[in-house]
């Protein structure tokens, strides 16, 4: 039993590694720029980084559901291939929005399915979002 699930068990401990890294950003980032908790918010840069961690945080759990059905239902090596890519666009999408929140859609579209049909809408919405920050109105088109 144990030879048909080890891959699976590996995938889902660097999962769970990652998510640690996350977790350990948003502390570090806390004691950086002085938020206490439950604070969420402060500076932009502080934000991205929490909001990155909470995101991938929400979307952990579907994954390893996922992850082990696939593996004990379908094909172990291939779950884990699987599983091994969405986290490595995970760790891409939090490094992109830990920089910048629109550097992050490239990888975001390799782990979020469905978001490369809607790049117009993604691009409106950036859009619509910087021109509410400087005059405080969301421009109509």
């Amino acid at each position: 039993m144990l030879d048909q699930i080890h891959l699976l068990a590996a995938v889902t401990v660097l999962g769970v590694l990652e998510q640690a890294y996350f977790l350990l950003q948003v502390i570090y980032a806390r004691r950086v720029f002085g938020i206490s908790p439950p604070k969420i918010s402060g500076p932009p840069e502080f934000e991205r980084i929490f909001r990155a961690q909470v995101n991938s945080s929400e979307y952990f759990p579907i994954f390893l559901a996922l992850l082990w059905q696939a593996g004990l239902f379908f094909h172990q090596g291939l779950a884990a291939a699987l599983g091994l890519l969405y986290l490595y666009a995970r760790y891409c999408y939090f490094m992109g929005y830990r920089a910048s929140s629109s550097k992050s859609t490239l990888c975001a579209k390799c782990s979020i399915p469905g978001s490369s049909i809607m790049p117009d809408a993604e691009t409106a919405m950036l859009q619509n979002k910087e021109n509410f920050r400087k005059t405080g109105h969301i421009k109509g088109n």
